[in-house]
Order: structure tokens, then sequence, then C-alpha cells
């Protein structure tokens, strides 16, 4: 298991299936097909459609790029020695370093050339690498714990998904390669990704970075890429149908969601986010019906109560702050952030030491450098201000 840099992505709600959840209309096809498609009520295109083939595709590998490989790796050696001198080079720094960047997912040669990326940009890397070697080498999706994120500005709930490559090896069985490994086990629940099911998930990541720059027909035209790479992908279409709600085009938008959800009905996430539709159409009734039956499941995943008490915090209620975060920790006592969000709110409310000892289990519970370091920061600067407080009370 190759250790080489932290990662950003993947969340996925922990839900049993919704079966009490209301029923929403499957689209017929004809509704599909415009979706998918991109075309509006008179059969215009949005935006113009992106051409998936170029020299510099997802999984491109130039000549260039194959002959530095195999000046340390001999292609014709066995595929256990070609596997392990692979992972000794890009360990090695010989190869050009690659830099960690959560918000930088590029193909493989932009990843080789510009020396950064995201994890899924990495694994497009070491595939490539893999592939030229012709090593038997596939993409896994990986279902790791949980967390939420939400777009603030657009009531929205984004989705990621966490993948990482395995590579078989005759006679010495099946080798991972994660580049989250303080976050990867192989006894993770795992399926093979198709190439093309990889490439969907990389045109979603852009997508979502072209959204979070509020670029949004850049971030449409590749979230409308996504979804043909990988139509049966129910996260896909609930990201397409976000990106429709913030063109305007509230159809579609319901459309997708529609698919998200008969695609995978217990995608609370697509839920969650089809009532924040019918909110802005004005359908409080529908949006209701949906809230009412979906908080159950909200309200037992602990990321999304973290996310709750982070919208209270905002809100100035840090009483109902503070009660999400602890039944969240109450949930799952082994994540880091929910301590230091609670931490935060007690150094709102001056309970210092009990602010001291939330960050310390903070600490405890992560191995992230970046993360350690604020947490030890933090920890300094409480310490320092109770040997204040106690100095004036002598």
């Amino acid at each position: 298991m190759l250790k080489l840099i932290p990662t950003l992505l993947c969340v996925f709600a922990l839900l049993s299936a919704c079966s009490s959840l209301p029923k929403t209309n499957q689209p017929n096809n004809l509704q599909l097909a415009r979706a998918q498609q991109g075309l509006n009520v008179y059969g215009q295109a949005i935006a113009k459609p992106l051409n998936l083939i170029s020299n510099d595709d997802v999984l491109y590998l130039s000549e260039d790029a194959k002959q530095a490989l195999f000046k340390h790796v001999n292609p014709k050696w066995r595929s256990s020695h070609k596997y392990r001198a692979l992972i000794d080079w890009l360990k090695s720094g010989e190869q050009t370093l690659m830099l960690y960047r959560n918000d930088y997912t590029r193909t493989a040669m932009q990843t080789i050339r510009h020396g950064v990326g995201n994890c899924l940009s990495l694994t497009a890397v070491f595939y490539a690498y893999a592939k030229a070697l012709n090593l038997n080498v596939q993409f896994n999706h990986v279902k790791v714990p949980p967390r939420w994120q939400i777009s603030e500005s657009q009531k929205t709930f984004l989705r990621y998904d966490h993948v990482n490559a395995k590579v078989i090896l005759p006679f010495h069985g099946v080798e991972y390669v994660d580049f989250s490994a303080e976050n990867f086990h192989p006894t993770m629940p795992m399926r093979t990704l198709s190439e093309n099911a990889f490439k969907a998930l990389f045109f979603a990541n852009r997508s979502i970075e072209y959204m979070v720059q509020d670029d949004v027909l850049l971030a449409f035209r590749h979230g409308l890429a996504a979804v043909n790479l990988d139509p049966h992908n129910s996260n896909l279409w609930n990201n397409l149908a976000t990106l429709y709600r913030r063109l305007g085009h509230h159809d579609l938008a319901e459309i997708s969601y529609q698919q998200a959800i008969h695609l995978s009905p217990s995608n609370i996430v697509a839920w969650s986010n089809l009532a924040f539709l019918y909110r802005d159409k004005g359908d409080i009734e529908k949006a209701q019906e949906i809230d009412e039956l979906a908080n159950p499941y909200r309200n037992n995943n602990p990321y999304y109560l973290a996310w709750k008490a982070q919208n209270a915090k905002k809100k100035g209620q840090l009483s109902l702050a503070m009660r999400s975060l602890k039944r969240a920790i109450q949930l799952k006592s082994d994540v880091h952030f929910f301590y230091h969000q609670l931490a935060s709110i007690q150094v709102e409310n001056q309970d210092l030491a009990a602010a001291l000892r939330n960050y310390r289990k903070a600490l405890r519970l992560t191995d992230q450098p970046a993360y350690r370091e604020h947490y030890i920061e933090q920890q300094a600067e409480l310490e320092k201000r109770l040997q204040q407080s106690t100095s004036h009370r002598l």
C-alpha cells in the first residue's frame, strides 16, 4: 500500500434503504434524453458539449513519460518486480515530485507536468504507468467513512467519491495503491470501476471545482460529460441536477434528482436537494413531506449533525450547535473534526478547560500534519489563557 500524500474526497451517507420515503416519479425516456443531452425545453443545447477525446485524455501517457518510466522499470521484468520497482521509483523522488492539492483534479499527463494534483489525479498517474508496464491494474471505488459537505450559498449538498488502484500479481495476490493510506484499510468495502466510470468521477470532480469558482457553464459541461460516461451513477445525476438548478432549469433539475433517486432510493443527499428545489419552486408541501420522512435518517447521520451544528453556530444558536455535536460524537466518537467544532463553541462560551480537553482529543485522533499543527496551536493558546486566568485569581 503506497502512502505518499493525504487526500480529499469521499462522501457516502451510511443509510439503510429508505423505503418509507415518499415515492417520486421516474423520468420517462424523453425527459431523460433531454437531461442527458443538456437540451432546454425548446430542444436547444444549454451549453456547448465537451469534447471528451483528445491526446491529453484523462489516462493518456506521452512517449516521453513512458521513456522516463522505462529508464527505471524494465517492462520485460516479471509483474511482481515491475510493481515493486514502480512503487520504489514513485517513492524515491527521482520521478517529478507531486504535491497534494485537494481542489486540483487533472489528467495523468497534466499531473506529471505540473507536479500537483489530488488523489484522483495521482491514481490516474499510477494507473497510466502501470498500464504502460502491462500490469494487471484496476480502479476501485472505496466505501470510506462518510462526511457531508454543503455549498452554503446554494443550499446544496455535494457528493464526492474516493478511488484507489489495485494490482493483481500472479502468485502474489493483490496489492492496493491508495494515496490516502491513513483513511484506507483493505477490509473496507470496494468495487471495481471501469475506465469510463473512473473518467466520469474525474469530470464530476472538475465540475465541482468549476462550481466552487462560480463558473456554472463550465461546471455544467463537465457534469454532463460525467453523466454520459456513467449514466447509472446516482451521485452524478444528483450533481447534474444541482447544476441545472443553478442555471435556472428547474424542470431538468427535478428530472435529474428523480433519476438519481430512481437509481438509488437511499440517496438521502438527492432527496435533500430535491426538497431544496421544491422550496425554490414554492412547493412547500412537497418539500415538507420529504423533510419529515428524511429527518430520522439525517439525524442518525453524525456528519449531517455536524453540518447542522456548523449552521447553528453561524446563526449564534450555540446551545443547538452543542446538542448536535454531542449527538454526533455519541454516534461516532473517532472523528477529530467533531471535537474541534465542539471546542470552538466552548471557547465562545468561555469554557476554556472543556475546549482544551476536546482539542487534545482531536489531536489524538488525526495524523494529518495540517490538522495537528492547528490543534497544537489551539492547545498552546488555551493553556496560556487558562494560566493567565489562574494568575489573575491568585
